[in-house]
């Protein structure tokens, strides 16, 4: 388990050097003032944070973030207690609004992203972008991207896979404007399209389909009396520098391991639903039309924790079709999503794999009876689940999972959350602290 951990930290390290390297020698974005590192306004958990004393710098885009205030740790995070109001693990217990009523949060929300579209797009349009508005803009897509995973989620709980397919064609929209501005933006300037940026936002922010689609939703979800987890916001994937990662270290092994295959890039739901869409939107063009996308919903920690029903929620059936299928997912625990995820293919995929995010050391090493308790060995599971997430260059992914710590005792409900094990929902606690003590 220390080897596992040393390793992803080494790996982090590394990233950290040659990705702050290529991004100065870009000269796209404005380094940070203060003297602060770029990699330290990376928020816990996704999303990014500016020093208070810096939020002037956004001139124009400070509008884009009416709740940005200082957290208790000193940072203004650009993503505020709205980015997960809709979760309802951000609430006390008996005091979760129903499903409907948390979709409305984000129903009303998806009109000003209409209204943001080209102001905040023009901001980081011309090069050299200043480091806290390049952020900013990245925030508003981040949010857009948000909003729409919220949405497909929520319409496939219905049963609606028309509505859900619908979201998820404007999520890869986004997804492509995102992987411009975040990505190709420094590493690959050539192949972003800053001028372009506002009008493909707005071809989905004032698309009518999707406005009929949110603007709905709260309606049917309270005909179905939908159960809570249908509406959701919090994704531990929601990360773009560790889905970017992922793809640095997987994409073009595959590529050259299988030549002039066809792919299947499936992402694991809810936590890694926009890695696909990113990835596909990453790649070059050629290897983008041999490319395709799937959504599977088989999260075995999902259904342990309570948050999602049993066998009838999960994905039926993924047609491989003879396909390289790459199974992306936020993290992995056991192992038991993937295998399931290779029990539901048809069609005999040319190859499988499993490119995680994150790679999960605190349950092994806080919470070793859960492995236990399949019958595993601590130290063969770590080897096996190491092997199974490693890239095809052999590296362990470059974060560990923000799951889990070892639990704090505590009385009261919200103390059960800031020393629990999901450390990630903690750290969001602890960040809205004044906004959750009130929801």
């Amino acid at each position: 388990m220390l080897a596992a951990a040393r390793e992803v930290t080494a790996t982090a390290r590394d990233l950290e050097a040659r990705w702050t390297g290529r991004l100065r020698a870009a000269g796209t974005v404005l380094p940070p003032a203060g003297g602060l590192a770029e990699s330290a306004f990376l928020a816990p958990g996704g999303g990014y944070r500016i020093p208070p004393g810096q939020v002037a710098e956004l001139g124009d885009g400070r509008a884009a973030f009416p709740g940005l205030r200082a957290a208790p740790d000193g940072w203004a995070y650009l993503r505020d207690f709205g980015y997960y109001a809709a979760d309802a693990a951000m609430y006390l217990p008996g005091r979760v609004p129903p499903a409907w009523q948390r979709w409305e949060l984000v129903a009303a929300r998806w009109p000003r992203h209409r209204e943001l579209a080209a102001p905040v797009a023009a901001l980081a349009a011309e090069p050299p972008v200043p480091w806290c508005r390049w952020l900013a803009w990245l925030s508003c897509l981040e949010a857009v991207c948000g909003d729409l995973c919220a949405a497909a989620w929520s319409a496939s709980c219905l049963g609606d896979a028309g509505a859900a397919a619908l979201a998820e064609a404007g999520l890869g929209q986004v997804c492509g404007v995102l992987a411009e501005a975040a990505w190709h933006w420094w590493a690959d300037p050539g192949r972003a399209l800053p001028g372009t940026w506002a009008a493909r936002l707005l071809a989905v922010t004032a698309d009518p389909g999707l406005d009929v689609l949110f603007a709905g939703l709260a309606a049917r979800l309270r005909a179905a009396a939908a159960p809570p987890w249908t509406v959701r916001a919090i994704r531990e994937g929601d990360v773009f520098w560790q889905v970017a990662a992922a793809f640095e270290a997987w994409w073009e092994p595959l590529r050259t391991a299988h030549p002039g295959s066809r792919f299947l890039l499936v992402s694991e739901a809810f936590g890694a639903m926009t890695a696909g869409p990113l990835w596909a939107a990453m790649m070059p063009g050629r290897d983008r039309a041999a490319t395709g996308l799937a959504v599977s919903r088989m999260s075995v920690h999902e259904q342990e924790m309570g948050r999602v029903p049993v066998s009838a929620w999960r994905t039926a059936g993924i047609a491989a079709g003879g396909r390289v299928v790459v199974h992306l997912d936020d993290s992995v625990f056991t192992g038991r999503t993937h295998a399931a995820l290779r029990r539901a293919l048809s069609g005999r995929p040319e190859a499988v794999y499993l490119a995680a995010l994150t790679l999960d050391v605190g349950t092994p090493l806080n919470h070793p009876e859960e492995i236990t308790a399949l019958g595993r060995d601590v130290a063969a599971h770590m080897a096996g689940i190491a092997g199974l997430v490693r890239s095809p260059g052999g590296l362990l992914p470059p974060a560990a999972s923000m799951w889990a710590r070892r639990k704090r005792p505590a009385g009261d409900p919200a103390g059960r959350v800031l020393g629990g094990s999901d450390r990630l929902l903690a750290a969001l606690w602890r960040r809205y602290a004044p906004e959750s003590s009130r929801a």
